[in-house]
This record gives structure tokens, C-alpha cells and sequence, in this order.
């Protein structure tokens, strides 16, 4: 077996060729922190990029700011991460509560609204962002049956989401009042229900 020092010498040469700490670290059967120090005592750098330098943290956070709500791939494929490397990063920033994450559950209805993001985790910044964001997959005209079922979805996946109650009020008249309300409309060039609108405003 080689003695400790010519080891050495031949796993800095090693790096110093263009093998990864990493994988010097596996051929050799050395501690990966071992080999860094050896490889920084004679100023040796690897000539691999770690992950952790594609992206800073500011540049991730600023493009899920961006987006409102990203999965961790979409991620990885803005900045050139692998799945594995993403997944560390994004984890380590929400461990450190500058990102907060959920998981819209695959089961139940109202999963085609969410298309390609079931049973993954997706991060964001705030509850204002995640409310925004599901907002904007939704069509605006959805029976209620469908509403429910949705609402159920996310609340079972610990979204506290609800939609937005209608606050258009009805009016009712009867035909010679329309009649007046039509006329003095038309004087003003604007719709009936528009006047009552101006009215009751």
C-alpha cells in the first residue's frame, strides 16, 4: 500500500490534472474535506464548478419572486443544476425560512388546474404570492361544485385558499320603473344597469 505521502502527492497531481475533489474522494477512499485541504496547502483548485456557484441565493429567490410559485426542476433548469443539486439548495433556503414551500396533492378533483405541479414541491416567497399565483391558473367563470371541490384540494394540502365572494348586488324593479330608468340612461349615454350602478355607488 502507498505510505501517506506519496498518496498524497498523487492524488493533488490528480486534481491538479482535472479529477473533482468528489470523485478523487471515492477513487481514493479519502475524506472529501482531506483531499480540499491537501489540494489547498499547494493552492490547487478543482477545475469542476460546485453546484453552489451556478446561482447565488439572491438570483434564486429573485426568480421565484419572479414567478410567484416555481417547482424545484423549474429551478434547476433556469440556473443548469442537477435534480439532486436543486433539491439541496432550495431545502437549505427553506430551512433557513427564506423560502416556504407546499404540495398540491394528487388526489380529488380540480387537479387539472395544476397541471404538471401535483405532488411536488413548490416554493415560494409569501401566502400573498401562493394566493396569486393559484388565482391565475383558475378560470374566472367556475361552477360552484367545482369551487368546493378545488377549495377541498388545497385545504387538504394545507393552503388556506378561498375564493373570492361575488359582492354584485340585484336589483329589482318593476316594468314602468326599468322604463324610467332605461329613458334617463339613455339620456346619459350609458346602460341601464350602469345608472343604477352611478345610483347606488
Amino acid at each position: 500500500m502507498e505510505n501517506d505521502t506519496a498518496l498524497k502527492k498523487k492524488i493533488v497531481a490528480a486534481i491538479k490534472n482535472g479529477k473533482s475533489f468528489r470523485q478523487a474522494s471515492k477513487d481514493y477512499e479519502i475524506p472529501l474535506s482531506t483531499i480540499v485541504h491537501w489540494c489547498s496547502q499547494q493552492d490547487i483548485h478543482s477545475k469542476h464548478t460546485r453546484a453552489d456557484t451556478k446561482a447565488t441565493d439572491e438570483s434564486i429567490l429573485d426568480a421565484v419572486k419572479k414567478h410567484l410559485v416555481l417547482s424545484s426542476k423549474e429551478i434547476g433548469d433556469m440556473f443548469g443544476y442537477k435534480e439532486n443539486a436543486i433539491c439541496r439548495r432550495v431545502n437549505r433556503l427553506a430551512k433557513q425560512k427564506k423560502l416556504l414551500f407546499i404540495t398540491i396533492q394528487g388526489k380529488g378533483k380540480g387537479k387539472v388546474f395544476f397541471t404538471g405541479y401535483i405532488d411536488k414541491r413548490l416554493y415560494y416567497l409569501k401566502q400573498d404570492d401562493l394566493d396569486k399565483w393559484i388565482r391565475g391558473r383558475l378560470p374566472k367563470d367556475i361552477p360552484g361544485a367545482i369551487k368546493r371541490s378545488i377549495s377541498q384540494k388545497l385545504h387538504d394540502s394545507g393552503i388556506p385558499f378561498e375564493f373570492k365572494i361575488n359582492m354584485k348586488r340585484v336589483v329589482v324593479v318593476d316594468d314602468p320603473m326599468f322604463k324610467k330608468i332605461q329613458k334617463k340612461a339613455e339620456k346619459q349615454g350609458i346602460s341601464a344597469s350602469e345608472y343604477v350602478r352611478r345610483k347606488l355607488a
